[in-house]
């Protein structure tokens, strides 16, 4: 590391400065297992909305950005139905958006999408 770069600078060097790269390895990284993730990998999923959570080993926190807040029902329902299939069924919605227990091996199925969920119209989260 030369002087003044920082450990996250670092890591984007790996991917020639484009934090953005770490797509690229997605399906190597889900097929080895969250266990042998590196801390550099760990830090360059941020990059791409993917937390690694000490707390949940094997459960990932996937964060979705709204450009300046603004999002629609089939946005939502995509979002709600990749919960329902991929993760823990649970969504917090905050001023960010996020899912805190997708499975590692999930990970690649999120990032392609999924289809719109049917979702209760008083809110409620489906029940199973």
């Amino acid at each position: 590391m030369r002087p003044g770069t920082n450990a996250i600078e670092a890591c984007k060097a790996l991917k020639d400065g484009d934090g953005l790269r770490i797509r690229e390895d997605l399906a190597s990284l889900i097929e080895k297992g969250h266990e042998s993730l590196t801390t550099a990998e760990k830090d360059l999923l941020k990059w791409v909305g993917v937390f690694f959570r000490k707390p949940t080993p094997g459960r990932f926190m996937m964060r979705v950005r709204m450009p300046n807040g603004f999002t629609n029902s089939s946005q939502l329902r995509a979002i709600a139905d990749l919960s329902l299939r991929l993760g823990n069924c649970v969504l917090d919605i905050t001023t960010r958006q996020i899912s805190p227990g997708e499975r590692a091996g999930n990970l690649g199925k999120a990032a392609r999408g999924g289809s719109a969920l049917t979702a209760d119209r008083d809110g409620q989260r489906p029940q199973y």
